[in-house]
């Protein structure tokens, strides 16, 4: 019956092909190519079966399956995972960050199976991912360049895109740590930068609300994807919001204008933080009542994950933890790739 109210025009042929038209018309080819060249590093997932000895390859499933459970449980906004410790239950929602699980289970309503739906979380992770980062160097780009001038900045975009997809930790998050949430996580900052630096860069031109809505948005859900965000990835946030306020100061010199552009992005952050609550507020105050010797020993130890600095270099490769105090011999690589630091030379 629904069918049967909409305009019949809408099914005919003519209209269909017109559509098609408009939408084939508004895609960007080089987003295109740049999404067909990130498939080979994707090709491994389409394998059967899955890897479930990586470091966090259990972790990966497991949690998505108690969060399904949950939902299915009748909680819209898991928190306890009714499975964990051999079936006496436990919060897990308190500390992992829910948005990347909210993702996977779309593909569960679908009819996927768990660990196809890991797979495709991160497929789309990677796709995203490549994305963001066309976006933002398109942007960057098109700022720089010459007053008048419309270069076009795809190719690099398209390059820049590519290098942040075959980057090695990039491709080390998924083959070697399978961590889901991690992996998610690193298709979110360039969109962050991107909404950032647009916030800041038109300051209080018309739309303003707009461009505060979406960098509050995107670092909110970047925080909601994983919990150590707050620790790792903010401060670089605002360290490049600092560097994007000097340099709008050198090109405005008004302080009004100045400060406009500080309290934007000052609440871009503040509402992105109001935004995370129903997940920080509790992670602040429960999260101490938990037991915590599990997360902070061993292998969570943080004092035997240093990084040394020949190891950003060093084209070693291997499927091991980080797991030596020392740092110089960690069973697993943290190197930059040579072809970014090629690029980044010249």
């Amino acid at each position: 019956m629904i069918w049967a109210t909409l305009p019949s025009r809408l099914f005919t042929g003519a209209a269909l092909r017109a559509a098609l038209r408009r939408t084939l018309g508004r895609l960007d080819p080089y987003l295109l190519l740049l999404w067909l060249l990130t498939l080979p590093a994707l090709a491994p997932l389409a394998m059967p079966g899955y890897f479930y000895d990586a470091h966090d390859g259990q972790h990966s499933v497991f949690y998505l399956l108690q969060f399904d459970a949950s939902l299915r449980d009748g909680a819209l906004w898991p928190r306890w995972a009714m499975h964990h410790i051999q079936g006496y239950g436990y919060p897990t929602f308190v500390i992992q960050a829910p948005l990347g699980f909210y993702l996977a289970e779309v593909f569960v309503l679908l009819g996927a199976g768990y660990t196809l739906v890991v797979k495709l979380t991160w497929a789309v992770a990677f796709l995203v991912s490549a994305w963001g980062m066309y976006a933002l160097v398109r942007d960057w780009l098109e700022k720089s360049a010459p007053r008048g001038a419309q270069p076009d900045t795809r190719p690099a975009a398209l390059v820049a895109g590519l290098l942040y997809v075959y980057i090695p930790y990039h491709l080390a998050d998924i083959y070697v740590r399978a961590a889901l949430n991690d992996t998610l996580l690193l298709a979110w900052f360039p969109w962050v930068f991107l909404a950032f630096d647009r916030l800041i860069a038109e300051g209080s031109a018309p739309s303003w609300p707009r461009r505060l809505a979406l960098a509050a948005l995107a670092l909110a859900g970047c925080l909601l994807t994983h919990t150590f965000a707050l620790l790792s990835f903010t401060p670089l946030v605002m360290l490049f919001a600092l560097f994007r306020l000097a340099l709008a100061a050198k090109r405005h010199p008004l302080r009004g204008d100045l400060l406009r552009r500080t309290a934007l992005a000052a609440g871009a952050g503040a509402a992105a933080l109001l935004l995370t609550a129903a997940f920080l507020l509790p992670l602040l105050a429960e999260g101490p009542t938990l037991e915590q010797q599990v997360y902070v020993s061993n292998t969570y130890d943080y004092r035997n994950h240093f990084v040394q600095w020949g190891q950003f270099f060093s084209p070693f490769w291997g499927f091991g933890y980080s797991d030596d105090p020392g740092g110089a011999n960690d069973g697993m690589g943290f190197q930059i790739g040579s072809a970014a630091l090629i690029l980044a030379s010249v």
